[in-house]
């Protein structure tokens, strides 16, 4: 519980409201992060492996991780920085992978599942065909369901609705 504290006051304490961009819901990520931590997932912010890795943020079953490797960190530096928008989306799509491996029968066993009856329309509808088949594109050496998953993902984080992402984790991973 005490590495649970720590990481959601590091976490607001970024945040002086000087540094709150304009127009983001903060204090919803702030919730969206706190439920997510009530789980018991690890969050890290800017470990040493996001330089090695180039990803903006990831979701390790395996772990019991969730990462967000900020926009506008430093190369070298594991300091966290003011969030930006990019951040809230990494947030919002890596959570959404932590609720779809909620949906398993085994929850939390690397095995994600799909949330809405069919990502793929999800995806299309709130994303348009031209992202979907970036997004398809991107992970071409991966399986249909992966595809699915991260379609599922992207199109959760782009709805910017973190209350309802809180409730998707009351309702699926407690």
């Amino acid at each position: 519980m005490k590495k649970l504290t720590a990481s959601v006051l590091g976490f607001i304490a970024v945040f002086s409201p000087v540094e709150v961009l304009a127009g983001s819901n903060h204090s919803q990520h702030v919730d969206l992060l706190q439920a997510a931590l009530n789980t018991g997932i690890d969050f890290k912010v800017n470990p040493p492996t996001c330089d090695r890795d180039k990803a903006l943020g990831w979701y390790w079953a395996n772990r019991n991780e969730l990462v967000v490797c900020q926009q506008n960190k430093m190369v070298g530096s594991s300091q966290e920085v003011t969030w930006t928008e990019e951040d809230y989306d990494t947030l919002r799509h890596e959570v959404h992978h932590l609720v779809q491996d909620c949906m398993s029968r085994n929850n939390r066993d690397g095995h994600l599942g799909a949330v809405y009856e069919n990502p793929i329309a999800l995806g299309k509808s709130v994303l348009g065909d031209s992202i979907v088949s970036r997004i398809r594109y991107a992970y071409r050496d991966k399986d249909e369901h992966t595809i699915m998953m991260e379609l599922e993902a992207f199109s959760v984080a782009s709805m910017n609705q973190p209350l309802e992402q809180v409730s998707d984790i009351q309702t699926y991973c407690m």
